[in-house]
C-alpha cells in the first residue's frame, strides 16, 4: 500500500513539475485544446504609420463604390480615441459608402460559433444609413452567405460599439471592419475580435 501511494505521489509530482515547466497556456504534451481558434486583428490601434503612397492604414484595405476619390481615409493624431492615433474616414463625393475592412480566412473550427467585432467609434455629422461595424461571411467562390452591420448616425463622441454575427459552416472569408453608407465621417480605434 505505501508503495502504491508512493508511486502516485510521485507521479503526481512529475505532473505538475511538466506542467510548470511549460508556458502558460499550453496544454500537455500529448493534449489538445479545444479553445475556438483566434483572429489576429492587424493594426487594432492604428498606431501604426500608413503604408507608403497610401492613406490606407496599415494592415487595413480602403474600400469604397465605384469613384476612388469619393471618400478621404486619413490617421487622426489630434483626437484619437486611445494612444496616439485613430483611424478616420468621411465621404467627399457622390459615392453611397465607403469602408475600411480586413479580411480573414476561416477554419473549421471558426464555422458555427458566434463571434463578435467591437471598437471604439467617433461620429461627426454621419446621415443616411450610417456607420458602424461589419461582419461579412464568404462562401468559397466569394459569394455573400452572411453578414451584420450596426449602423448609428448623427454625431457622437467616443464609444464602444459592436456587432455579433454567427459564422455560417460554409464560409471560408470573413470580411471584418467599419462602413459608412451616407455622408459624415467616422473614426475607429482600439478594435477587437472575440470567438464567444
Amino acid at each position: 500500500m505505501t508503495r502504491a501511494i508512493t508511486g502516485a505521489a510521485l507521479f503526481l509530482a512529475s505532473t505538475l513539475a511538466a506542467a510548470q515547466a511549460l508556458p502558460l497556456g499550453k496544454p500537455l504534451p500529448g493534449m489538445t485544446r479545444a479553445d475556438p481558434p483566434a483572429v489576429a486583428i492587424l493594426n487594432p490601434g492604428f498606431e501604426a504609420p500608413a503604408r507608403p503612397g497610401s492613406a490606407c492604414p496599415t494592415g487595413w484595405e480602403c474600400v469604397m463604390h465605384a469613384a476612388s476619390d469619393s471618400f478621404r481615409f486619413f490617421d487622426d493624431a489630434e483626437h484619437p480615441g486611445s494612444g496616439a492615433h485613430s483611424g478616420c474616414f468621411e465621404s467627399v463625393g457622390r459615392e453611397p459608402w465607403g469602408k475600411m475592412v480586413q479580411g480573414h480566412p476561416v477554419g473549421a473550427p471558426l464555422r458555427g460559433r458566434r463571434v463578435r467585432l467591437s471598437a471604439l467609434l467617433r461620429l461627426d455629422k454621419v446621415t443616411g444609413d450610417g456607420a458602424g461595424p461589419l461582419l461579412r461571411a464568404q462562401g468559397g467562390s466569394g459569394n455573400e452567405v452572411a453578414n451584420r452591420f450596426e449602423p448609428a448616425a448623427g454625431t457622437s463622441g467616443w464609444h464602444r460599439v459592436s456587432a455579433e454575427l454567427d459564422v455560417p459552416q460554409d464560409t471560408y472569408l470573413l470580411e471584418l471592419g467599419f462602413a459608412l453608407r451616407g455622408k459624415g465621417r467616422v473614426c475607429v480605434d482600439e478594435v477587437r475580435f472575440e470567438v464567444l
